[in-house]
C-alpha cells in the first residue's frame, strides 16, 4: 500500500500528463505538433517579442526541438524571423498574415478558455497554485542536479 504523498504525486502527475494531453490532441487536432501550438501560444499570447532562446527557456524546451517547429512553422508560412534590433546574432519570430488568421481560428479560441479556466479559481487559488508548482519543480530540479553530480 502506498502512502498519501506517493499518491498524491502519482495524481499530480497524472494531471499534469492530462493537462498536457488536453493541448497536444487540440494541436493535432488543428494540424499541429504540441511544440508548434505552443510557440504559436506564446506568440498569440503577445507577452512577449520571441527569440528561440526564450521560447526554449520559457517552455523547457531543447532547442534542436523549439528549431524544428519553428523551420515547418515558416515552410507554412505562419512565422517569420528578423534579427533582433542591435543584434545580429539573435532573431525574433513573428506571426505572418497566415500565422494570425491561424493564431485567430485556432490559438486564441484555446487561450480564451485557457483564460476562463485559470480565472475560475479565486486569488489565492492562483497564488498558491502557482507557488506550490515553482517550489515542486525548483525541488525536483536541485534533486536531480544533486544525483547528476553523484
Amino acid at each position: 500500500m502506498i502512502d498519501q504523498k506517493t499518491a498524491r504525486l502519482a495524481a499530480f502527475i497524472r494531471i499534469c500528463n492530462q493537462a498536457d494531453g488536453i493541448c497536444q490532441a487540440y494541436a493535432k487536432a488543428h494540424g499541429l505538433s504540441g511544440t508548434a501550438f505552443y510557440i504559436l501560444y506564446s506568440l498569440a499570447a503577445g507577452d512577449a517579442v520571441y527569440t528561440q532562446k526564450a521560447l526554449c527557456e520559457a517552455w523547457g524546451y531543447p532547442r534542436q526541438t523549439v528549431n524544428a517547429a519553428l523551420k515547418t512553422l515558416q515552410r507554412q508560412g505562419l512565422v517569420a524571423l528578423r534579427f533582433s534590433p542591435g543584434n545580429r546574432k539573435s532573431k525574433e519570430i513573428y506571426l505572418t498574415e497566415a500565422g494570425l488568421r491561424v493564431t485567430r481560428a485556432v490559438i486564441e479560441p484555446f487561450l480564451e478558455e485557457d483564460r476562463k479556466a485559470f480565472s475560475s479559481l479565486d486569488d489565492a487559488e492562483c497564488a498558491a497554485l502557482i507557488s506550490a508548482l515553482e517550489k515542486y519543480k525548483g525541488r525536483l530540479v536541485a534533486g536531480l542536479a544533486r544525483r547528476a553530480m553523484e
